[in-house]
């Protein structure tokens, strides 16, 4: 389970954040290679079970099990599986039936770390042979994530930090979901909170609490004088 962590560690971090500064051109070069191998963000499963040569890639190559791949992003996709925050959520996955205490919290950790993450950057927007490389929002993953979260608090009560990072991405996504113009879809993330976590709702006027958000948002980013 340790192995699977550090793999998972890998994905989030060294590709998936800014933890390394070359973390564009390894997250690049990641989504090049996975196109080939998958054929695209979602595989066609049907085709890929019955392709000798990638199913030989994939296994001996890359180590992954297109069983396990369609098993993920049934529980929690769809994922797009040439970005990290996928093989992340996928080895954290992996390594939990072999997990125990400290080894099984972390790994759940990592999951809704990751797929919180796949939800605000979970989308490749732009084609490969293009200069740019823009990533996007995953929005329609809200529901895998919030009841992946409500799943990991339930199996470790105690620990508040879970909690704490549950309010923290509702508060993120009632924001996201607001300038994209979901505003049910945000109101019920603000009800959500309110009743969960009262301490962190002052006002239940979507308009008035996007607008608190951001307003602290700018003022942690100006620089004191």
């Amino acid at each position: 389970a340790g192995l699977h962590y550090e793999l998972a560690w890998l994905f989030f971090h060294k590709l998936g954040q800014n933890y390394d500064q070359a973390h564009f051109f390894y997250e690049r070069a990641w989504a090049t290679e996975m196109t080939a191998v998958l054929g695209g963000a979602q595989p066609d499963y049907a085709r890929l079970l019955a392709d000798p040569e990638r199913l030989r890639q994939l296994r001996e190559i890359y180590k992954l099990d297109p069983v396990a791949i369609q098993r993920v992003d049934a529980a929690y996709g769809p994922l797009d599986w040439r970005l990290p925050q996928a093989h992340a959520i996928y080895w954290a996955a992996q390594g939990k039936p072999f997990a125990k205490a400290f080894d099984a919290s972390r790994l759940d950790r990592m999951i809704f770390q990751s797929l919180g993450d796949a939800f605000k950057h979970g989308s490749l927007l732009t084609k490969l042979d293009e200069a740019e490389f823009t990533i996007g929002p995953n929005l329609e993953l809200l529901p895998h994530v919030d009841a992946f979260y409500l799943e990991t608090i339930h199996a470790y009560p105690t620990d508040d930090t879970m909690k704490t990072s549950h309010a923290n991405f509702l508060k993120q996504a009632i924001v996201m979901l607001y300038q994209a113009r979901r505003t049910a879809a945000a109101t019920a993330c603000l009800a959500e909170l309110s009743t969960r976590y009262p301490a962190d709702v002052k006002t239940n006027n979507l308009d008035a609490f996007v607008a608190e958000i951001l307003a602290n948002k700018a003022e942690r980013r100006t620089p004191a004088h």
